[in-house]
């Protein structure tokens, strides 16, 4: 792969994120549909820190970003 094919590829990955933090997609998952449980079960499970009065879209976002 070329240097332009390889950033045509990076920035194609980057607009996917960007659209999948835009609609709360995250490994084909909607986010909006787990419950804030759910969303903390998944990142105790990645060792993802978070603080535990962290409102539902903080929580999707962490999700999210433990992605990048």
């Amino acid at each position: 792969m070329n240097d332009n094919e390889q950033n045509l590829t990076n920035g194609q990955e980057q607009e996917n994120k960007k659209d999948a933090v835009e609609n709360n997609i995250w490994n084909g998952i909607d986010l909006n549909t787990l419950t804030v449980d759910k969303l903390k079960e998944e990142l105790k499970t990645r060792k993802i820190d978070f603080p535990k009065n962290a409102r539902k879209k903080e929580l999707q976002e962490l999700l999210i970003n433990s992605n990048k």
